[in-house]
């Protein structure tokens, strides 16, 4: 049974989707005495770790990828660091369900750059999806909701830096063994963070130091799981289930922020949720059409 569940890819994106939500609800219960620059570093430490254990384990060389594809691993990394940038502060300074919704506006984002840069080809039903995903986002994003406009500006960067990210994974995924790019982009955002920390560093109560390790080792999760799902299974039939952050960040917000979800959160919601089911399964009869016409 448990066999079974490492090499379900659906198994590997759930468990992704709520690490990831574990994840944020540790960064806003920090305190204001830990910066942003210190959660983040955490992260990259144990995910470092993490993937450096798996590349030793499993003789992978060399350890940060062939040289031809770095300057793409290192386009990756910095786009990845101002993605976690904005996203930690977003959800330090707003509504963990607003947060999530708005970000959902990435996959948007990622067409246009997949599109414009590595010339892939997207059909007229997707794109009326995913712009039916980004006015779904805009209504959560409204300024007069429960979050002010600064976490909803810094939700929508992060969604285009996320675009621009997953276009580089993307186009790294069958040249760069998964796991050396997780590890280049951990020890570039270590030496990113590393200035900020130094400057600003200080004792810290045992709580705070736990709720790091907590961010650093959900965190790092996320990463593993979503790699892992991705490997597991077409993105077509994984990608659905990383709308479930949409009411994991609800739930968790709501029962241990107090954070009530307004209207606009929940109509907004609803819509990306709708317009991703939708995408998915036409995603779905497309691949198997694929599959049959090649047989």
């Amino acid at each position: 049974m448990i066999r079974k569940l490492l090499r379900s890819g659906v198994f590997w994106m759930i468990l992704s989707v709520v690490s990831g939500s574990v994840a944020q609800l540790f960064i806003k219960l920090s305190g204001p005495e830990v910066s942003t620059f210190l959660q983040i570093f955490f992260r990259f430490l144990i995910g470092g770790a993490v993937a450096l254990f798996i590349l030793l384990r499993q003789g992978v060389r060399p350890l940060l990828g062939e040289k031809p594809y770095r300057k793409y691993l290192m386009g990756r990394s910095v786009t990845g660091f101002l993605s976690l940038i904005t996203y930690y502060l977003a959800t330090r300074l707003g509504s963990m369900a607003d947060v999530t919704i708005v970000n959902r506006a990435g996959p948007f984002f990622t067409s246009v750059f997949a599109v414009v840069f590595l010339k892939e080809k997207t059909k007229l039903p997707q794109w009326i999806a995913l712009v039916i995903v980004f006015i779904g986002a805009l209504i959560a994003a409204n300024p007069t909701f429960s979050s002010d406009a600064l976490p909803m500006l810094l939700a929508f960067l992060c969604a285009i830096f996320n675009g621009a990210t997953y276009t580089l994974l993307a186009f790294c995924k069958d040249k760069v063994h998964s796991m050396s790019t997780m590890l280049y982009f951990s020890i570039v955002g270590c030496a990113m963070c590393l200035p900020f920390v130094l400057a600003d560093l200080k004792p810290l109560p045992l709580r705070e130091i736990l709720i790091l390790l907590a961010i650093g080792a959900a965190g790092s999760l996320t990463t593993v799981g979503v790699t892992m799902a991705f490997r597991l299974a077409p993105a077509s039939e994984v990608s659905i289930y990383e709308q479930l952050s949409i009411v994991t960040s609800l739930v968790f917000g709501w029962i241990f922020l107090n954070q009530v979800p307004g209207v606009n959160t929940l109509v907004g919601g609803a819509i990306v949720i709708t317009a991703s089911v939708l995408i998915y399964f036409y995603n779905r009869r497309r691949h198997r059409a694929e599959l049959t016409g090649n047989s």
